[in-house]
């Protein structure tokens, strides 16, 4: 080992679209193939919704534009982690000592929720289901085509992406 850089020969890479079904089933069947079983599973995929520079002249076309990135981003960070997830369980499930690590970003506190009653309502984990979580995001993302998001008092900056880690930072995974 020469400074921190270690090289490991026994180490394979895969390539996985979250947001595709397909590339998630191929992942599924190559470690099954490959491996047999999935010992540990670290949830990292995201992206960032951009933001848009206000522009007056075309208001309608930027509350569409946002909407279209708000809804990918929820696509890939809540849902797609979520596909992945469900997908690789019956692999973990042959595991001794199966692991599922989600990592999310400062931004899945539900602080930065405003929402008293969506804070609440994310905070009883004990009484969360998938529905419950997927109304809230559908409740999210109608707000943000009637752009509504300051008056529902969701966050403003960066919504989407505090949204779906705060989602993915809810979601209540099945026993393994």
């Amino acid at each position: 080992m020469h400074g921190f850089l270690q090289t490991f020969s026994d180490v394979l890479f895969h390539q996985l679209d979250v947001s595709d079904p397909a590339s998630v089933l191929y992942l599924a069947q190559f470690i099954k193939t490959k491996f047999g079983r999935l010992d540990i599973l670290v949830n990292n995929a995201a992206i960032l919704e951009i933001e848009l520079e206000p522009d007056a002249t075309d208001l309608l076309k930027q509350v569409t534009d946002l909407y279209e990135m708000a809804k990918e981003c929820l696509n890939i960070n809540y849902y797609g982690t979520k596909s992945v997830t469900e997908t690789l369980i019956p692999l973990l499930q042959l595991s001794l000592s199966p692991n599922i690590v989600n990592i999310s970003a400062l931004y899945g506190q539900l602080n930065f929720i405003h929402t008293k009653n969506i804070q609440k309502e994310l905070s009883e984990v004990d009484d969360q289901t998938e529905e419950k979580i997927d109304q809230m995001l559908q409740k999210f993302l109608n707000d943000m085509k009637e752009n509504k998001l300051e008056e529902n008092e969701w966050p403003t900056q960066l919504a989407a992406y505090k949204v779906s880690e705060v989602a993915l930072n809810t979601y209540k995974l099945k026993q393994i």
